[in-house]
């Protein structure tokens, strides 16, 4: 479910302005306000292989100034916070809102996948959970450094709530006591609030968010939560 993550837009108070470019090159973009940096790239559906998704929102959460659409092949610039970590909220109608927690100084591109309704709803309801959110989810992979998806690795959440593992088409699979070959995990209708993730493989025992950012004493990542949205969770672990 990971990839990693245009139009012109007005990088610092952009809101809901954007150009007249919808796939200007990165060259030609306005230069970001000190303090920040300019991201690209692309607004990918999840479940179709290179599949655009044109006119995606993308949003820097909590800072609606910070905000762009994506253009007609999904491309997108924006400018991001250049000194800490920052989340982006994705969304589109007809989509899931999902939110990517980004370590700052992550080299572009950042892609971002979105799943249809349709899609989504039909893997939340498989993992017991409600679609769309009641009132949020969080989505871990979990894989080591060169992508690959660990099996066999157990993943908790604290505040306390049992997860639901994927198997290998990473569909939530109820009987699954670890991961697959996938390495999804589903945490459905969680609270809203702040959760540290602890990833535990004997293959793989060393585990952080990917790319850095996100620290949790004591465990391999720390993700907030928002009303209606899923957090993706990327955990690399190494041997």
């Amino acid at each position: 479910m990971k990839t990693w993550i245009a139009i012109l837009l007005s990088c610092v108070g952009c809101g809901d302005d954007v150009g007249s470019a919808p796939d200007a090159s990165i060259d030609s973009a306005p230069p970001c306000a000190v303090g920040f940096e300019l991201i690209s790239g692309r607004a990918l559906q999840y479940g179709m292989v290179g599949g655009a998704l044109p006119y995606a929102r993308i949003c820097v959460e909590g800072r609606s100034e910070l905000c762009t659409a994506a253009g007609t092949i999904g491309s997108y610039l924006l400018c991001v916070p250049a000194d800490s970590d920052y989340v982006l909220r994705n969304s589109a109608p007809g989509y899931e809102t999902v939110l990517y927690p980004i370590a700052r100084g992550t080299a572009a591109p950042i892609d971002v996948e979105i799943g249809s309704n349709a899609f989504v709803a039909s893997l939340w309801t498989a993992a017991g959970a409600t679609f769309p959110p009641a009132p949020s989810h969080i989505f871990a992979a979990i894989h080591d450094p060169q992508g690959v998806a660990i099996a066999d690795a157990t993943v908790a959440i604290a505040p306390a709530k049992a997860p639901v593992y994927g198997d290998p088409m990473q569909t939530p699979a109820a009987g699954l006591t670890a991961t697959s070959t996938s390495g999804s995990v589903y945490f459905g209708d969680v609270a809203v609030g702040t959760y540290d993730l602890t990833v535990t493989s004997a293959t793989h025992p060393t585990c952080a968010h990917d790319g850095g950012g996100f620290a949790a004493p004591g465990a391999a990542m720390r993700v907030t939560t928002a009303a209606g949205a899923t957090t993706f969770a990327f955990i690399r672990c190494t041997p």
